[in-house]
Parts: structure tokens; C-alpha cells; sequence
């Protein structure tokens, strides 16, 4: 007890009885209360503390004892399920106030199943997992979260996260426009690389269908002879088709088809579209590819397309500067992991250092005819299936560029 501090004391006083119960005296006792008063106090303050600090939370708060009865919450717990006056109260039991809730369709949740919700809400309380969620009526999202206490009570917090989802909401919104405007400005960029696409498939129409007219003007062809050209001309009118259904699925905003895909037989097939023009350029071309390459996960017709533009690219690069040999090789590989990897190789002058970092993006070109789109076109096409491109070779030993694209889950894809 420090110097100063006043003492408290309970005075009793008992009468005091001889032998034969007479009284003969009164007795006085003083107990000194002081250590308990001041115990008592603090303990006041505690509780005093303890509730103001509940209900300054900004989330509600409710305790129940092991009887599941409530036995301390704060403002905010009321107002949160806007429950009705005197429905909160000391003893209430927990199931009584999910009931209350249901019969005013408080929580959407229960609405049309309220003994089903009542299960599971008391399932969720007795025996807590983590974190849910319960949507009310008014629209408020709450966050629930509950746990036991060591002696076998329950407490429960609230709290209300219905500005988070808004804002959860309009962040996927925004992301939406935002791929959309970059669909658009995607979309932008396909409509000047039409051209450049439809390009390839056109050329080869022309030639076909220039052959064909030169026999039938020699007057010497025949049905057998016309047969083939002309089913050429069909694939490629088909493959000029199929490259104008990718740009409407872009703007129909579907997804990219993707399906396994032998990227060997891919990549024979584009460079069968190119072999005339390579012969009559001189240029030599070198197939190196892996007999037992797992399938990939990618378009047909976009894998053909990647190859095609690169092939191109090698070839105008090869043609615009002398050269001892011109050539182009195609390694396919499987790569570390679960990708399988393409090298395109030529012997052109290759990449400066300083166009490096540029040469995927749109409208880049160091071509005084160039559109500036085919590599941008490989890298969307590679990084739509889950693939990448990139540039390995230095200046003046050739281009070498290489893309990976994932292996194909064939079961997986079948399930789908």
C-alpha cells in the first residue's frame, strides 16, 4: 500500500455470550477491504476498456458460451443483420437469431431453403473451417469469420466487404474494357495485316490459277491434267477462309481454338507453300526434325501461319543482301520440360543488336516495303497457346529464331 493511500474497512460488530449465553459484551471486528475495492475497480475498468474497444470496431463482434448462448456483442453485430429491437439480448441462444434472420429473408442464401441453411449455418458455427461469405437481402456482402474459444464457446466477426466486391466488381469491369480496347487496337493492327496474311494463300491462287489457264489455252490439257491445280486452288481459297475466321473470332471476342496439333507435319506443310519461290530464288532448305516429337497445344492453321511468316521473313532477308550460300533450316526439338521448341535459321545478314528488343512489336520494319507485322503476328500467335518467341543470332551470321509452344494434354483436350 503506498504512503497515502486510504484504507477501506468493514466494520462487523457480534454480541459476545459467557457459558450460559448471557451477553455480556459487544465485539468488534474491522476487515480491511482495501486490496479488494481496488481489485474490483480494475476489473471495472478492464471490462470497460474491453467493451469500449469492441464497439469502437468497425466490425461486428459476438461471443457465445459453450451453451451457444450470447453473452457479449457490439453495436455493429446488430447492425449489420439490422436485427429487430430486443431480438439481441443477453441468453439469447445462436440458432434463435439464425431463425430471426430467415424470417425476415435477412440472408439470400436462406431464401427457399431455410432448413437446409440452418443445417449447414449451424454446421459452419459449431465445427468453424475458415472465412465465408453471406450476401443479405439489402445487397451488403458480409465476411464471416468464427473460431472456439478454450473453454468451448464461439465468437463470431463481421464484417462488411460489400465496397470491396464493388470495387472487385469494376476492377474486372475496367479489365474487361481494357482487353477489349486492346482487342480493338489488335484489331487495328489485323486489318492492315490482311494484306500481309491473305498474301500468301492469293499468291498461290494466282500461280495455280495461271497454270490452269495456260493449258487451257494451249488446248492440249486434260481432266486429269486440271484436276490437281484446281484442288490446289480449293485449299488455298480454304486456307484464305480459315485466316479470315481467326480475324472474326477476334472481333466476336472468342477464344482461341486450341487443339493438339503435329507440329512437324505443321511446319512440312507451310514450307510447301513456299518451296516454288524458294527455288526460284536459289535458296536451299534444310528440314531437321524430331521423328518422335509429342504433339502440341495449338491451331493448325496458326501453326502453319507462324511458320510461313518466318520462312518469308528468312526468305526477303536472303534476297535483299549477297550471300555465299543461301539457306534455310528448321530444327524441331522437345525442350526441357513440357514444351517443344522450333528453331528458324537462315543465312541472311541477322538482327542488329539495337532492333532487338523491337522487332515483335506492330508496325516495326527496317524493310522499305515492310508492314512491320509478321513477327508481331508469331508472337501472338506463340503466346495465345501458352508458347514464346525469341531472337538468338548476332549481327551478320544469320537470324536465328526460335519459339516454344506447350505439349499437348491429349487426354485432357479429349475430356473437353
Amino acid at each position: 500500500m503506498g504512503d497515502g493511500e486510504k484504507c477501506e474497512f468493514i466494520v462487523t460488530k457480534a454480541p459476545l455470550k459467557d457459558l450460559t449465553g448471557k451477553t455480556i459484551g459487544i465485539v468488534t471486528a474491522a476487515i480491511d477491504v482495501t486490496e479488494r475495492k481496488r481489485m474490483e475497480k480494475e476489473i471495472q475498468q478492464s471490462e470497460a476498456k474491453f467493451r469500449n474497444a469492441i464497439e469502437n470496431l468497425q466490425e461486428g463482434f459476438a461471443l457465445f458460451d459453450r451453451d451457444d448462448r450470447l453473452v457479449i456483442w457490439n453495436r455493429m453485430y446488430e447492425e449489420i443483420f439490422a436485427f429487430n429491437r430486443g431480438v439481441v439480448r443477453y441468453g439469447v441462444r445462436f440458432e434463435d437469431l439464425v431463425k430471426e434472420n430467415m424470417k425476415i429473408d435477412r440472408v439470400v442464401e436462406s431464401v427457399g431453403r431455410n432448413e437446409e441453411f440452418l443445417r449447414e449455418r449451424m454446421e459452419q458455427h459449431q465445427n468453424p473451417l475458415g472465412p465465408f461469405e453471406l450476401r443479405l437481402t439489402n445487397g451488403t456482402c458480409i465476411l464471416v469469420s468464427e473460431a472456439k474459444t478454450p473453454d468451448g464457446g464461439t465468437y463470431t466477426t463481421l464484417t462488411d466487404i460489400t465496397k470491396l466486391k464493388q470495387t472487385e466488381k469494376q476492377a474486372r469491369e475496367r479489365e474487361a474494357e481494357l482487353a477489349n480496347i486492346r482487342r480493338l487496337n489488335v484489331l487495328g493492327e489485323m486489318a492492315a495485316a490482311i494484306a500481309h496474311e491473305l498474301n500468301q494463300p492469293l499468291t498461290v491462287i494466282s500461280s495455280y490459277a495461271q497454270g490452269v489457264a495456260a493449258k487451257l489455252r494451249s488446248g492440249l490439257a486434260s481432266p486429269d491434267d486440271l484436276l490437281e491445280p484446281v484442288e490446289n486452288l480449293i485449299d488455298q481459297a480454304n486456307r484464305a477462309g480459315e485466316i479470315i475466321g481467326g480475324i472474326r473470332s477476334l472481333i466476336d471476342k472468342q477464344e482461341t481454338r486450341k487443339s493438339a496439333v503435329d507440329l512437324n507435319a505443321a511446319i512440312e506443310e507451310a514450307l510447301t507453300l513456299v518451296t516454288p519461290e524458294y527455288q526460284e530464288l536459289g535458296i536451299g532448305v534444310t528440314l531437321d526434325l524430331d521423328d518422335g516429337l509429342p504433339w502440341v497445344l495449338a491451331d493448325e492453321i496458326q501453326a502453319q501461319q507462324l511458320l510461313l511468316n518466318l520462312a518469308r521473313n528468312a526468305m526477303e532477308a536472303m534476297s535483299e543482301g549477297p550471300c555465299a550460300s543461301s539457306r534455310l533450316t528448321v530444327q524441331s526439338s522437345q525442350a526441357d520440360g513440357d514444351t517443344v521448341e522450333v528453331a528458324v535459321m537462315d543465312t541472311g545478314p541477322g538482327f542488329p543488336f539495337k532492333d532487338r528488343e523491337g522487332v515483335f512489336e506492330p508496325f516495326f520494319t527496317t524493310k522499305a516495303q515492310g508492314l512491320g507485322l509478321g513477327l508481331s503476328i508469331c508472337r501472338s500467335i506463340t503466346e495465345a497457346f501458352g508458347g514464346r518467341i525469341w531472337i538468338e543470332s548476332a549481327p551478320g551470321t544469320g537470324a536465328l529464331v526460335r519459339f516454344s509452344l506447350p505439349i499437348a494434354d491429349v487426354k485432357q483436350l479429349e475430356d473437353a
